[in-house]
């Protein structure tokens, strides 16, 4: 004889309670990424092109040489800046462009090197030398 297992009681579900399921499932599903969001992401070499025009268009960055590298959003700044600040700049100029995930900034400080010290051989070395007996080179000491 077989005998069949009581039935649970069941609550009556409250219509707050099945607002507060839904709710979080049409959150999570707004927010998931669609493919529209990805094929909005520029490619690298539109990348390149909107950071060296952002580059170009800054007024502490006019005439600086720059070289832009882009290898999936990840951007490489290289070359040669004035100063520290301008540095900073161009790093913060590249990170504000859109699709750019991260940025390695390997800009150097240009070094201004001092002109060298040209010495010219005077025609006459003995000319402004005073070797009379009286001086303090002494007589006969050429």
């Amino acid at each position: 004889m077989i005998t069949q297992l009581p039935t649970p009681w069941r609550k009556p579900v409250h219509q707050s309670t099945k607002r507060l399921v839904w709710i979080p499932l049409a959150l999570a599903l707004m927010l998931q990424p669609s493919a529209r969001v990805q094929a909005e992401t520029p490619t690298d070499a539109a990348i390149a092109s909107n950071v060296r025009q952002e580059l170009a268009n800054h007024p502490a960055l006019g005439d600086e040489r720059i070289t832009v590298v882009v290898h999936n959003g990840i951007l490489a700044l290289s070359g040669y800046v004035d100063s520290l600040y301008e540095q900073a700049v161009a790093d913060t100029v590249a990170k504000r462009v859109n699709g750019v995930r991260a940025v390695d900034n390997q800009l150097r400080r240009r070094i201004e090197t001092p002109a060298p010290l040209v010495v010219e051989p005077a025609a006459d070395l003995d000319a402004d030398v005073d070797t009379g007996p009286d001086s303090p080179v002494g007589p006969g000491l050429r």
